[in-house]
Formats: C-alpha cells, structure tokens, sequence
C-alpha cells in the first residue's frame, strides 16, 4: 500500500516536471505547490493571481487526489471572502 508522504512526494516530482515542461516554452513565473490542509486557507495564503488546480495527475495518487478540485467552486471561493 502507498503511503500518503509516498503521494504527496510523487505528486511534487509530477509538478515539478511539468513547470520545468512548461518553463522552457514560456515566460510566465509559476510556483507549483502540493499542500494538506484546509484548502480555502491555503489558497488565500498563496502569493499568486491564478491558482491552478489539477484533478488528475500522472502519479501513484491519480485516485485519491482530484475531489477537492471538483468540490471547490468560485462561488465557495466569494462566498468566504465576503464573510471573512
């Protein structure tokens, strides 16, 4: 059975290849980062203007990773910032 330090690490190794991937062919900065947690509170901690999320990777995690994603909507995201 695979670990979950085991995913979080396959899946920082996956990112990390694909900003190399992306970097070669753009000009644009981009921060990868695989955290645990609550995610709204990590998203509004995170210095960026677009926060891109993946749902399925190419790692031993392709499974468990991916519902936050589709759980989380813009609307979510407003609803608490206005509430803050």
């Amino acid at each position: 059975m695979i670990t979950q330090a085991e995913m979080v690490n396959e899946s920082k190794k996956v990112m990390e290849d694909e900003i190399k991937a992306f970097s070669k062919k753009n000009t644009v900065k981009v921060i990868g980062s695989v955290n645990e947690g609550y995610t709204l509170d990590i998203i509004l901690g995170l210095p960026a203007d677009l926060i891109v999320m993946g749902m399925k990777g190419r790692g031993k995690s392709n499974s468990v990773f991916g519902s936050t994603t589709s759980m989380l909507s813009v609307i979510q995201l407003l609803l608490y910032l206005l509430f803050l």
